[in-house]
């Protein structure tokens, strides 16, 4: 490996270190500030999603039943 190689190897992997404990500073702080906290006996968020068919679909509409909320991302 060429001096030069090394030297941009070196900047490579000290840039991805500092990303690395930016991501792992900077998370805790937003995951927390933006999703709420549900206590252990409290109702469940009324959330409205659009079905497939394009209609609004509550989760009130639900209450009392049980009810399956299957969530996943395609990233």
């Amino acid at each position: 490996m060429t001096r030069r190689a090394s030297i941009e190897t070196r900047w490579l992997v000290g840039m991805a270190m500092m990303v690395a404990l930016v991501t792992v500073l900077l998370l805790p702080s937003v995951a927390s500030a933006s999703a709420p906290v549900i206590e252990v006996g409290e109702p469940f968020p009324d959330l409205a999603l659009r079905t497939l068919d394009g209609e609004v679909s509550r989760v009130s509409n639900y209450r009392g039943t049980k009810l399956v909320l299957h969530v996943f991302a395609s990233w």
